[in-house]
Formats: C-alpha cells, sequence, structure tokens
C-alpha cells in the first residue's frame, strides 16, 4: 500500500496533475464516500500514475537507447584513411594485409581457418557472424568499403602464406595477362571446383588481393593456393623440368580428343590478347574448344571451365 505521504516524495513527469490526486481525497470526496474509501480511492490512483509513470520511463529507454548507441560508433579518421589505403595494391603489399566484404566471404573464410586482423560491421546489419565485429554507422561503412554497394562487413586479413609450390599434384593453372578482376575471381572458383593444384599469376595480372577479385572469387582465394608474379623465367624452369605446359589456344587439337597426361599446366590468356608473346613460346600443347556458331571469342573464364571438366581428377 502506498501511504498519501508518498506524494511529498515523489516527483513525476507525467501530465497528470497533482492535484487531480488531492481531489481523490479532499473533504467533499470524504463528504461523499466516506474517510476510509477516499483514502483508499486515493491510494489506488497514485499507484496507477506510478506504474504509468515506470511504464513510460520503460518506453523512453528502449526507443532512446539504440540512438546513444549510434552516438557511440566512433572508428577515428586515422584509421579510416588507413582502411581505405587497402584498396591500392601498393599499400597492400607495404602492410601485407587485403580487404575481404560481405558475410558470405566471411564463413568462407571461417570455413578455412583463416584469421581476420579486424573487422567492421554496420549497425543495421542484422546477420550473424563468426568473427567478432565492431559496429560503426552505415556512413562509416561507405567510406572504408571498397564496393560500390558495401554488403554491410568488411575483415582486414592477413596475407595468405600457403602460396602454390612448384612442383604440384595433378594439374595447375598458369594466366597469362588476366586483368579483368571479375574474370580473376572466377578462374579461382574454377580452379577449386575441379580440384586444380594451384594457380600461377604472371607479372601482368590483376593482384589476386585486390577486393573485387576477392568478392568475386566467392572464398575460393582462401581455398586455393596461389602464386603472383611468375614470369617467363619461372614458366621455362617449368617447361624444362618435363611438366606438360597445355595452352588454350583458337588453334590447337580439339579438348574432347587431346590425350590429357595425369600431371600439367593449363595456360590461360586473356580473352583480348591472348597468351603473352614470352609465354607463347614455351608452351609445348595447344588445345581448342570446336566452334559451331558464328562468336568471335570466349571469355577466359568461360573456356577455362570447358577445358577444365576435360582434365584428369586429382585433387589438391
Amino acid at each position: 500500500m502506498i501511504s498519501l505521504s508518498a506524494e511529498r516524495r515523489i516527483s513525476l513527469s507525467s501530465s497528470i496533475s497533482i492535484s487531480f490526486l488531492r481531489s481523490q481525497y479532499s473533504s467533499s470526496a470524504r463528504r461523499r464516500v466516506g474517510p476510509q474509501e477516499a483514502i483508499t480511492t486515493a491510494n489506488k490512483t497514485m499507484a496507477t500514475v506510478l506504474c504509468t509513470e515506470a511504464v513510460r520511463k520503460c518506453f523512453s529507454l528502449c526507443f532512446t537507447r539504440p540512438l546513444e548507441i549510434r552516438a557511440n560508433l566512433v572508428i577515428s579518421n586515422a584509421e579510416i584513411k588507413r582502411l581505405r589505403r587497402l584498396h591500392q595494391k601498393k599499400y597492400r603489399d607495404a602492410e601485407r594485409l587485403f580487404l575481404a566484404e560481405g558475410t558470405k566471404l566471411m564463413e568462407e573464410m571461417a570455413r578455412a581457418g583463416v584469421k581476420p586482423a579486424g573487422v567492421w560491421a554496420a549497425h543495421s546489419l542484422n546477420a550473424s557472424l563468426p568473427f567478432e565485429a565492431e559496429r560503426i554507422s552505415e556512413e562509416q561503412m561507405r567510406k572504408i568499403s571498397a564496393l560500390s554497394t558495401p554488403p554491410g562487413v568488411l575483415a582486414v586479413v592477413p596475407y595468405l602464406t600457403d602460396e602454390a609450390v612448384t612442383p604440384w599434384r595433378g594439374w595447375a593453372m598458369y594466366l597469362s595477362g588476366v586483368s579483368d578482376p571479375g574474370n580473376m575471381g572466377t578462374l579461382l572458383r574454377i580452379a577449386d571446383w575441379f580440384g586444380l593444384s594451384a594457380v600461377f599469376c604472371s607479372p601482368a595480372c590483376v593482384d589476386v588481393y585486390n577486393p573485387k577479385v576477392v568478392q568475386a572469387s566467392m572464398g575460393a582465394v582462401f581455398r586455393v593456393p596461389f602464386r603472383q608474379n611468375c614470369d617467363s623465367d619461372w614458366l621455362q624452369g617449368v617447361a624444362e623440368s618435363g611438366i606438360t605446359v597445355v595452352s588454350a589456344e583458337m588453334q590447337g587439337t580439339p579438348v574432347q580428343d587431346f590425350q590429357w597426361p595425369e600431371r600439367g599446366l593449363l595456360v590461360m590468356g586473356s580473352e583480348s590478347h591472348g597468351v603473352e608473346p614470352g609465354v607463347e613460346a614455351l608452351v609445348s600443347e595447344r588445345v581448342t574448344i570446336p566452334r559451331v556458331g558464328e562468336a568471335e571469342s570466349l571469355n577466359v573464364a568461360v573456356a577455362a571451365g570447358i577445358i577444365c571438366s576435360r582434365l584428369p581428377v586429382s585433387g589438391r
């Protein structure tokens, strides 16, 4: 039971007037209902007001708390600048760090056992993440993201140390002058799908750690061993070691007729320029995908997928 003296000890921000409470136990009210009943009525009214005030404060706390969280979402300008620098290859190489974005890549990273150096997630992101993330605002996420439409979560990842080595088991792929990030990412996925042992890239290829390559790989970058900057001297060493070097060309043995050895290196050039001249001279065999229609050429990733489906399955 709340006593009448409680009126003197509390201050309510409610719009209900204290004078209304007094009216419940005024002399005129006591004449109508009797002193004891008037006191009981006043106490019930006070309890109702206190409950109303408690509910009001509870709702106020619930609705203002997210705004307080947003106000505390702070990432320093220096940190934003550092993350934005990783959009560029020279800074990635200097710090040996690269960016991976999106919940899909977070999941694939965890599956591959790769641990990020840091993870940031937009406050509005409503998804389960395998790593602890620092919450930031959507505006801050747009500033650090390398993608035109940020997927809401970004990780900084150390350079992968499991680079491809020579010799390898089964088949590997050598990419000659593939400069499109989307193609490079898709080629990594194809290598992953068909179980190729490794992917080697000529110096003219796009950086595998380019954010768009990482995004297009859909996680394959974390699973497929690769090595960059493999020049013609490196390829010459491979050829001299007795490994069969097979290039995809417009003219060559049809892929369905070629006798594929158990081990070799498949060379794929860009759709527009083909295999680089210095690489072409080191190729021992050439294959082609027979053309039936009038299309001028095939996208390098499409062609690689068709040819890889013919390779002996060995796995990594």
